[in-house]
């Protein structure tokens, strides 16, 4: 519904874009009675919004839960509908809720009617499932890093001031990231780019791994990434997503392109290029561990699933060349200079061979450049056609495949990830999404013509999703089935989608 404001206050026709507008997490036992709201309120964004209307925002945020629970009491994910906002909510743990809000995009049309601008809301262009998603997401990496909330409530011994500062140093560095004007269906996915090797390939990265556990049994499990791609993981599923996406989103990004020159021990000249070592901690280790002295290095803590449990681990990073080899060690277990000395010497020059040895088995394939020389385009390593495009996801193991996702500093400027096509790849999610919601693994297959003339297709049997984009122009949906047919047989030979 078109929303009247005065024209002299708002000047020319503009319009608004999907931004954040607010982030809360509360828990209502903190505050049960009413002069008590404020201390329900483990962490609100942004934080110098007033405490009367960061009390009212939660409070209706409590309504609307204590509402829907009447009709779904066991529902982890409620979304609440407003015509200038979208809110969803998730229950994180017994008694704890997030809620993040954001804008709902619109276009302000200037009227000479009673001198007032109309506000034309577009409501289909925020999708629930994506903002649940990051919303959910944002839990995950808290658990992931912290413990949980009844975790850092026990380690803070039950200190209600303690444990919510505790929360706020996580929250206070992520939240702000949250671009969900930018989201597409990678961030509905939160899925992992796989590397296949060929099998000699593999058994060297294999036995890398086996050799890594045999020398330092202080090392639980081990991940191995090549170029930003996952090549082995000893971590449960979900734990191997988050580590994931905190390498390739987070530490790769940002560290240095070259390798910091480290001094040997009794010599006074940098470490050789070619010495046959270019490794070094990105995380949890010192810079120059050959160092005579020894600064004790900030270390990452990870909270990974063990049986019925999180446990705590110290995250060390140590990265070669193209290859990053992530360890985890038990956090009761004390990382010395000794240790971090042995690890360098040992993990330098193989790593430094073998990554050499992996970036010649991919030296004859063509590829673009990446968005930073630590990390590999999201495509396939095959050359694709240039008139089809897909991303692919198994929701089994998480696994995705993907050359819609051109590199580039800003998705936005990329002209495949325009926001009509985003919003009509995330509209097709959404309808299969509903559809499986009904009959899970009923097969789907949705066609849609652009104005462009450019088709988008959505694919899905059982748990696997594939949604194509054909830039040639085709003149009918036969055309369009034929170059899906021919994308098929090229990539998908050994993926089963019932009715192929």
């Amino acid at each position: 519904m078109p929303e009247a404001t005065g024209a002299g206050r708002n000047g020319p026709a503009s319009s608004g874009g999907i931004r954040l507008v607010r982030f809360n997490v509360y828990n209502s036992s903190f505050g049960p009675k009413e002069e008590d709201q404020f201390k329900k309120i483990i962490y609100y964004y942004p934080e110098d919004e007033t405490e009367d209307d960061q009390c009212r925002h939660v409070g209706l945020s409590e309504a609307h839960i204590n509402f829907t629970d009447v009709f779904f009491p066991e529902a982890t994910g409620r979304v609440l509908h407003a015509q200038r906002y979208r809110t969803v909510f998730y229950a994180a743990e017994d008694g704890y809720w997030l809620s993040l809000a954001v804008s709902v995009p619109f276009t302000r049309r200037p009227s000479t009617k009673n001198g007032l601008d109309c506000n034309e809301y577009r409501p289909d262009d925020v999708h629930s499932r994506v903002l649940l998603a990051q919303l959910k997401h944002t839990y995950d990496m808290f658990r992931f890093f912290m413990g949980g909330f009844d975790a850092v409530m026990m380690s803070c011994s039950e200190d209600v001031v303690f444990f919510k500062e505790r929360c706020r140093t996580f929250f206070s560095k992520f939240v702000p990231t949250l671009k969900p004007g930018q989201a597409d269906i990678l961030d509905e996915f939160q899925a992992v780019q796989f590397l296949s090797l060929e099998p000699k390939a593999f058994l060297q990265v294999k036995g890398f791994v086996k050799q890594i556990q045999d020398e330092f049994a202080s090392v639980e499990q081990v991940v191995f990434f090549q170029q930003g791609n996952l090549v082995w993981s000893d971590l449960q599923q979900d734990d191997t997503q988050l580590l994931y996406h905190y390498i390739t989103s987070t530490l790769l990004p940002h560290a240095p392109t070259h390798a910091t020159p480290n001094t040997l021990e009794g010599e006074g000249t940098p470490r050789s290029p070619f010495s046959g070592h270019q490794g070094r901690f990105l995380s949890g280790g010192p810079p120059n561990p050959n160092s005579s002295t020894f600064e004790e290095p900030l270390v990452v803590k990870v909270h990974l699933q063990r049986d019925q449990a999180r446990q705590e681990h110290h995250l060390i990073v140590y990265h070669a060349l193209n290859s990053t080899v992530c360890l985890m060690i038990p956090s009761f277990q004390e990382l010395t200079h000794e240790l971090y000395r042995k690890l360098d010497a040992s993990l330098g020059p193989q790593m430094t061979h073998m990554s050499a040895d992996l970036m010649d088995v991919f030296s004859h394939a063509s590829k673009p450049a990446a968005i930073h020389p630590l990390l590999s385009p999201v495509s396939t390593p095959l050359e694709p056609s240039l008139a089809v495009k897909f991303v692919y996801f198994n929701k089994f193991n998480r696994a995705m495949k993907s050359t819609l996702h051109i590199p580039s500093p800003n998705l936005q400027e990329d002209p495949l990830l325009q926001s009509e096509l985003k919003k009509v790849i995330l509209d097709l999610s959404d309808l299969i999404g509903s559809a499986n919601d009904r009959a899970l693994g009923m097969p789907l297959e949705y066609y849609v013509k652009m104005s462009s003339d450019q088709w988008v297709i959505g694919k899905a049997a059982d748990q696997r999703q594939v949604y194509i984009v054909i830039t040639a122009k085709c003149a009918n949906l036969m055309d369009a089935s034929e170059e899906v047919g021919r994308m098929f047989e090229n990539e998908f030979k050994n993926v089963c989608f019932l009715e192929q």
